[in-house]
């Protein structure tokens, strides 16, 4: 039984990085509809963290996550680091598309459940991240005019502690580049503030033409249940994010921003922030 157990954990550890549990292809007028269930290992898995969160399709998890800012507004220098062991994840993906000489339509739902340990309030904690998505594209290839939905809701809970975190975010993004142009909805709830509720509006204007920085020119609005009025801040700001020494997983950010906000009845503050950022 021993031998048996350890044949099985060999071979999962060096199966593919997809272990595929269901696949099915379905082709009627035009229409292509694929399913697929698979268990993804997320092992050893690192990606390129110079995309901000708001272009990322589906939300990304980091093994070690350290950052060192300095923000002029609190006027202190602040630390945060994250470490997490991220298992093996089961997923659930379909996906309808359709296509034309002149056009194409594609629709893409995504299940996802991923285990993981990190550290929450400074202690353990096992962590269960389940996570939908539906994501809509259209694509035009004579006016090459093209447009992006992407809904996504998920959340984190965390074991002992007995909380969690529910995420959900709405966007848009067109006409001619899906990363230049986003518009982006999204709600926050604690569970440690159940009474309050998180929200906000935002704008964004990329520029990712160069491989190892990004530029990002953005508007923000938000507000809370538990302050008034309904939004409560209004801020204006461009971030430059540039990799170093060639690595993916290191850069900096340099972000100046104006802030319209009821802390300072409305009058509008000019404030910088800086960091060092590590997520690998």
């Amino acid at each position: 039984m021993k031998r048996l157990k350890l044949i099985f954990i060999i071979s999962f550890l060096h199966a593919s990085d997809n272990i595929i549990l269901k696949e099915k292809i379905k082709e009627t007028n035009n229409t292509i509809v694929e399913e697929k269930i698979y268990i993804r290992k997320l092992i050893i898995n690192s990606f390129n963290s110079l995309l901000p969160s708001f272009l990322q399709i589906a939300p990304k998890e980091n093994f070690l996550k350290a950052k060192v800012s300095y923000d002029t507004k609190s006027k202190k220098l602040s630390t945060s680091l994250d470490l997490r062991v991220i298992f093996p994840s089961f997923e659930k993906t379909k996906i309808k598309s359709k296509s034309t000489t002149t056009k194409s339509k594609i629709k893409t739902y995504k299940f996802k459940i991923t285990p993981m340990l990190r550290l929450y309030k400074r202690e353990p904690s096992l962590v269960i991240k389940p996570y939908f998505s539906y994501r809509s594209e259209y694509k035009n290839f004579i006016t090459l005019y093209s447009k992006n939905i992407t809904f996504k809701e998920y959340a984190y809970f965390y074991a002992p502690q007995r909380e969690y975190i529910e995420i959900t975010s709405l966007s848009f993004n067109k006409p001619f580049n899906k990363d230049n142009l986003s518009f982006v909805i999204s709600k926050t709830y604690l569970s440690t503030q159940k009474s309050n509720l998180f929200y906000s509006l935002g704008w964004y204007f990329t520029n990712t033409n160069y491989k190892s920085l990004l530029r990002i020119y953005g508007f923000t609005i938000s507000g809370e249940r538990k302050k008034l009025p309904f939004f409560y801040s209004y801020k204006l700001f461009f971030t430059y994010r540039h990799n170093l020494f060639n690595k993916n997983y290191l850069f900096w950010d340099f972000t100046p921003y104006l802030l319209v906000s009821k802390e300072y009845h409305f009058t509008p503050k000019l404030f910088l922030n800086v960091s060092l950022n590590l997520n690998f």
